[in-house]
């Protein structure tokens, strides 16, 4: 299981797995979570997808105003951020290179003045001397349509960790690296 979230906007419970699943559950109706849904009594889990192909694996959301935001989680594979606003339909970016084999590890809101930030953390365990593969840490201004490059590594001098996890929209960000924690604050 990667996660288990309610998601206010949309009433709806959501969970996901990955390995070699990499399936997205949906409770519709909030009730008989022992239960799959089915086509007569729409009570309980309803399946999004049958297999990762289809998009599945997801290890980071972020439920926005009107949208939610899930990060995938295929390392070594090529990674997506894909957006929703009812779990029917949805809508992808492929993350590019060299940063497609990282997986979403985090996904956060950051209170800046008037403006919100969205804060993505893609991280890949892989990174190595001589690798193409690399982690980041980046930020959006515009509800995730742009990003802008933060914090770069490739794990040969320095690694990172996102310590901030919240639903709640907080006013800072805690960035663990090298074992040292940064509170990065908006004034």
């Amino acid at each position: 299981i990667h996660l288990v979230k309610y998601c206010a906007n949309v009433q709806k419970m959501v969970v996901t797995d990955g390995d070699n699943y990499k399936r997205m559950w949906v409770n519709d109706t909030l009730t008989k979570y022992d239960q799959r849904a089915t086509l007569d009594d729409n009570q309980g889990w309803r399946l999004i997808n049958n297999r990762h192909i289809q998009m599945g694996g997801h290890t980071a959301i972020l439920e926005l105003d009107d949208e939610i935001l899930l990060g995938t989680d295929y390392l070594g594979g090529t990674n997506f951020l894909l957006r929703t606003t009812d779990f029917v339909s949805f809508r992808r970016t492929v993350v590019p290179d060299p940063y497609r084999h990282s997986i979403f590890q985090r996904l956060l809101s950051v209170q800046a003045g008037n403006d919100r930030h969205l804060w993505a953390w893609l991280d890949n365990m892989a990174v190595r001397k001589g690798s193409n593969a690399k982690g980041l840490l980046m930020y959006s201004q515009d509800n995730g349509q742009t990003w802008t490059k933060f914090i770069e590594y490739d794990g040969t001098h320095h690694w990172q960790w996102v310590v901030s996890s919240s639903d709640d929209v907080l006013d800072y960000l805690l960035v663990m690296v090298d074992g040292k924690t940064f509170r990065i604050e908006y004034v």
